[in-house]
């Protein structure tokens, strides 16, 4: 037969009974749709451009694998069509190049 957390938590001691009756429930958690999941990671893009660089090497750091992948498309989506100068000024890459080259 399967036992409350209470009676379980009563029989072990009786103050824990007590901590046990008054536990919360357990946290709900949402489900969200994929196109609230996209808005979100858009949103998510939008507010961190400046960090972008950080951010791909944390997750790379970390193995977060999807964020990984958010980061590099939106990084490749930034860049797509640009100038090695403008890629620079957007990632605020010093050009090691002088004049001459």
């Amino acid at each position: 037969m399967a036992r409350t957390a209470a009676a379980t938590a009563a029989s072990a001691h009786p103050a824990a009974a007590a901590v046990a009756a008054s536990a919360k429930p357990a946290i709900k958690i949402k489900v969200y749709s994929q196109k609230e999941l996209k808005a979100f990671d858009t949103q998510f893009i939008k507010d961190n451009e400046t960090s972008l660089v950080y951010l791909i090497e944390a997750a790379k750091f970390l193995g977060i694998k999807r964020l990984q992948e958010l980061t590099l498309d939106a990084a490749a989506n930034m860049t797509k069509g640009k100038t090695p100068e403008q890629i620079r000024k957007i990632f605020n890459i010093k050009s090691d190049f002088t004049p001459d080259e």
